[in-house]
């Protein structure tokens, strides 16, 4: 991903002493790359629940390793689909007492992104459009503390959104720090401070950032399932008539053919539509196929399931994977048998703007 550039400690201090919430309890970080502010701010509460998200997988990923983040996402924050789909965020709505933000500076070409507000359509920096959508996480007299190019206070292309802001939260500008604070990074930054106000309780849920489109592409949703039921067990010990039973070998040229087995349980059952493809094994066009069908069927360990919500978003989501399939075999290794591993895939969903949900 580019524009990543992590949160130095200097910053990550600041902005954790700029918080003046007396009790916290959740924490959040929309934007947490590596996850330096929910690490700080376990370090000042250490019994607070700090939730994590980043687009990028890699870095949701590393979040997930770290036992001082309590819970973590992928979603897409500036798409409300993204975020509606997440059990996680639904939970966190109106919910958070801190959310401690360093988001993308520019994003691609530095192209001001379309907010829907109450007042209408305004544009604005990617920065600011990361502050007015996290202010409906925020409970009643919760602070957003967040770490800003210098120009988001005075620029023209925010100034429209700064208005709308000042509906439902105060801001403060806590400190401003030179262009030399982050590496390989010009940028003059500022600490400010949202606190959202009581009477914003009403107003802030309907508050969203207008899906952006990266690419020219439509972001597509799909729900990846990964098969663990082996062959052997299949045949075996899990053998009945209840459920279709799914290997790779089932799947040929681009179909789900009749199945040969079946299970008597339902453990990660998929239904239709969905585009399979094999998790281990030599990748191959062919073995990238829809199972367009109701009826639910059990995978094996060998296969991958993408549920999509119907038919056509499922064949532009292979649509999508085929167009690049240079890239994506790519991600199969192994010293025997090829495979792919659910990180790898998700990453490149997402960098082919293809969201993730719950």
């Amino acid at each position: 991903m580019k524009d990543q550039f992590f949160t130095p400690m200097e910053l990550a201090t600041a902005a954790i002493n700029a918080v003046r919430v007396r009790k916290v309890e959740i924490v959040a970080d929309f934007a947490a790359g590596h996850g330096d502010l929910l690490v700080a701010a376990r370090s000042r509460w250490p019994d607070c629940f700090t939730f994590g998200n980043d687009i990028d997988f890699a870095c949701s990923s590393k979040l997930a390793t770290d036992e001082r983040i309590s819970a973590y996402s992928s979603c897409d924050f500036l798409n409300d689909r993204s975020t509606n789909a997440s059990k996680r965020f639904r939970e966190l709505l109106g919910k958070c007492d801190v959310v401690l933000l360093n988001p993308p500076f520019s994003g691609r070409g530095g192209r001001a992104l379309s907010v829907n507000t109450e007042s209408g359509q305004v544009t604005c920096s990617r920065a600011m459009a990361f502050i007015f959508t996290a202010i409906k996480f925020l409970r009643t007299g919760g602070e957003i503390v967040a770490i800003l190019p210098a120009s988001c206070l005075s620029s023209r292309k925010d100034a429209k959104i700064l208005e709308e802001i000042q509906r439902v939260a105060n801001y403060y500008e806590i400190g401003r720090y030179s262009n030399n604070t982050f590496p390989d990074c010009s940028a003059s930054t500022v600490v400010v401070r949202f606190r959202r106000l009581a009477n914003s309780v009403q107003t802030t849920p309907n508050i969203d950032c207008q899906q952006v489109r990266r690419r020219g592409e439509d972001h597509l949703f799909v729900k990846v399932v990964r098969g663990c039921v082996p062959v052997y067990r299949a045949e075996n010990g899990l053998a009945g008539r209840r459920f279709p039973f799914i290997h790779s070998t089932d799947i040929v040229d681009t179909e789900v053919n009749q199945y040969q087995r079946s299970v008597k349980i339902d453990t990660r059952a998929v239904r239709g539509p969905a585009v399979l493809l094999t998790r281990v094994g030599s990748p191959a066009t062919k073995k990238c196929a829809i199972y367009d069908c109701a009826q639910t069927i059990v995978l094996s360990d060998c296969v991958i399931a993408l549920e999509c919500e119907n038919l056509a978003i499922a064949e532009k989501v292979r649509a999508r994977i085929l167009s690049r399939w240079d890239r994506f075999s790519s991600l199969y290794g192994g010293t025997c048998a090829p495979y792919i591993t659910l990180d790898a895939l998700k990453s490149f969903l997402l960098s082919n703007s293809i969201m993730l949900v719950d």
